[in-house]
């Protein structure tokens, strides 16, 4: 048994710096990876340094089979230092085939697109409690088919995504909570970029003017959304259709009539 004892913070190996470019997420994830296994690598040559030195005669750390001891530890240590190599290993492989790989087309970043603002609908739809998961398909589904159509809002390549969030949530007739949709990622890239649509700019005016208002001049009351700047209320939530609704369509549609040889009406 390794005799309990605190060992002081070892420095870490591999710096962020040294990382390969890689998505900020990632790189600060496999910056704490690679942390540990420093730490864990730093903490096991500790340990096998003292069981050197109780081999010399010094201090006492291990009762028992000395040998052993070391062993273990120094293997431990081994698949430690693979780990890392490993990890970097896969990772310079992954850049390098990221690289290799062709770029996106424009018709590839349109759908890549498309998909993100029909999740962001999709969620802002749950957070409507009177809907229930049919309707809140039904409403992310509605964006995707209505983004396919430049004529009802432009080209998706052209506004920033939380005007077209918004654009298509007024047409559904939900009210996105952007103070909430501000803290998610792809909103704050927007806001750190040049092109920031009207709702998540009417946020970084709030936080203004409540840092402003703030005693201290900073950090004050909560967001405000700023939904629905310069737009009409948006439409009742009954737009919407239910599930019921869906199968009096299908039951009405010549198709499915067709199929089932019955008469229409």
């Amino acid at each position: 048994m390794i005799c309990s004892e605190m060992f002081a913070p070892p420095n870490p190996l591999a710096a962020p710096a040294d990382l390969p470019e890689i998505p900020s997420e990632d790189r600060a994830e496999l910056g704490r990876q690679l942390a540990k296994l420093d730490r864990l690598g730093d903490l096991g040559l500790e340990i096998a340094e003292a069981l050197a030195d109780q081999a010399k005669g010094g201090r006492m750390i291990v009762e028992g089979d000395l040998a052993l001891a070391y062993d273990r530890v120094a293997r431990a240590v081994r698949m430690t230092v693979m780990l890392q190599s490993r990890l970097m290993q896969d990772l310079r492989r992954a850049k390098d085939e990221a690289a290799a790989a062709p770029a996106p087309t424009r018709g590839e970043q349109a759908k890549a697109r498309k998909d993100q603002i029909a999740r962001i609908v999709r969620r802002v739809a749950e957070g409507h409690e009177a809907l229930d998961p049919f309707q809140v398909s039904w409403c992310a589904r509605e964006a995707g088919e209505r983004l396919e159509h430049d004529d009802i809002y432009g080209p998706v390549m052209t506004l920033p995504v939380s005007e077209l969030v918004q654009a298509i949530c007024h047409d559904l007739g939900l009210t996105p909570d952007w103070a909430r949709l501000a803290d998610e990622a792809w909103a704050i890239e927007e806001m750190d970029g040049e092109d920031v649509g009207y709702p998540l700019q009417a946020v970084i005016e709030a936080e203004a003017a409540n840092d402003a208002a703030s005693p201290a001049g900073g950090g004050g009351g909560p967001r405000s959304g700023g939904e629905g700047i310069g737009d009409p209320p948006p439409p009742a939530l009954r737009a919407i259709p239910t599930f019921h609704d869906h199968l009096q369509a299908l039951a009405r549609d010549p198709a499915v009539l067709a199929a089932a040889g019955r008469p229409s009406g």
